[in-house]
């Protein structure tokens, strides 16, 4: 353990600045690989070994990777949760800061594909109308068209609502003003459940949209820096987002493979709101007929694909776990799993964003006869051919109901 003298010197560096923070976590413990002394010591032989005296904060965000290397070593003192609130202090304070924001090597394993359902949130504060939140850009914030090998991705303000622009594919806006100069949590994740992304503010779903997009392999992230299609010296020229102006913290991402909290609607009873029809949500009238009424309407828990095909989903009658929706005779029913025939391939649907574009609605195309989407005619849910036409689009999309977690 650690002398007393020590572990003041410990807390009051790791209240000083960001750079502190990391120096002092990594030579909290002798076991780092560095001599045993008094911790003043080992501060300086850290700071030596890492190349970070005197440099300023953004040249040590560049090495965080070798200091996060080190942190693995720190285990079993009382030190060590410090420590690691200290390693994120220092994402915090380089977000926060006002200079550009390059993170470190290690964020550009922050996937936002969508191969994995993640949430990736900050805290913002402006009165700017654009501006960077984060950026999955190729260098210096450049905006390019990435083909094939997968596109680049930007959490933005613009007109002061949140967005997410996917490169060359489009992007989703949310329908709230967020540059009104107080704090605001803001968030992007992935759906896998509806097979979109959504825009979360201050907890709730602000907007959604568009499909999984690969991420290029040589996309840098960023924060606060202008991203444009030019670049210049090093600095983007801004024409799709400028320079953040503002306040952002608590910048963080997590993906489900780590944090199983983001679980979605998976699981989650939940009721299926009609986009054009607003007062009415599917209903199990009986075994036979389900339609869209006025009322409660009937809950359903979305659970993986019965045919067990990656990103489809099912829908089982929250009630009556076994049975599912399906369809027969292009008619949705309601139907016990032990049904045999087709009734795996009957009752799984891939998510698409909804037909009519309308952020947080979603339309359903069935798996065995693709170009059909669970529709409503006559108020009697089917599976109907897709149309060119704004009926047809606003029959086939629906809005879900449930708690904040979907």
């Amino acid at each position: 353990s650690m002398a007393d003298a020590d572990a003041g010197l410990f807390d009051s560096m790791a209240d000083a600045d960001a750079e502190a923070f990391v120096i002092v976590g990594v030579a909290a413990k002798p076991a780092s690989g560095f001599e045993a002394g008094s911790l003043a010591a080992r501060i300086e032989q850290v700071r030596l070994a890492l190349g970070l005296a005197p440099e300023p904060l953004p040249a040590v965000v560049d090495k965080a990777a070798a200091v996060l290397s080190l942190f693995d070593e720190l285990k079993g003192e009382r030190f060590v949760a410090k420590a690691a609130a200290c390693y994120a202090a220092l994402f915090k304070a380089a977000a926060v800061g006002q200079k550009d924001t390059t993170l470190a090597a290690s964020t550009s394993s922050w996937d936002l594909s969508g191969a994995v359902p993640f949430v990736l949130s900050a805290r913002v504060r402006t009165t700017q109308a654009s501006g960077t939140i984060l950026a999955k850009a190729f260098p210096d914030g450049r905006w390019r068209n990435g083909g094939g090998a997968g596109q680049a991705k930007l959490l933005l303000l613009r007109g002061g609502r949140v967005c997410f622009d996917i490169g060359w594919v489009g992007s989703i806006t949310g329908s709230t003003q967020v540059n009104d100069g107080d704090w605001h949590d803001v968030a992007l994740r992935f759906n896998a459940a509806l097979g979109v992304y959504q825009v979360l503010l201050d907890g709730a779903v602000d907007g959604a949209g568009l499909n999984a997009m690969s991420d290029h392999p040589d996309l840098c992230v960023y924060s606060r820096i202008p991203v444009g299609h030019r670049v210049s010296d090093g600095v983007a020229n801004g024409d799709m987002a400028s320079r953040f102006e503002g306040d952002i913290e608590d910048l963080t991402y997590e993906s489900a493979r780590h944090a199983a909290a983001f679980s979605m609607v998976q699981g989650h009873a939940s009721v299926w709101v009609s986009q054009n029809y607003s007062a009415r949500k599917w209903k199990i009238v009986s075994d036979e007929t389900v339609k869209i009424e006025e009322g409660a309407g009937s809950a359903f828990r979305v659970v993986p694909g019965l045919t067990g095909e990656k990103g489809t989903v099912s829908f089982e009658d929250a009630a009556r776990p076994g049975r599912y929706l399906r369809h027969a005779g292009y008619a949705m029913r309601c139907h016990s799993s032990s049904h045999g025939g087709p009734f795996a391939l009957d009752a799984t649907f891939r998510p698409r964003p909804a037909l009519t574009g309308e952020p947080g609605f979603v339309s359903y195309e069935s798996v065995n006869f693709p170009s059909r989407y669970i529709s409503h005619r006559g108020f009697h849910l089917r599976i109907e051919h897709a149309e060119d036409s704004t009926l047809h689009r606003n029959d086939a999309s629906f809005r879900i109901e449930t708690s904040a977690r979907y």
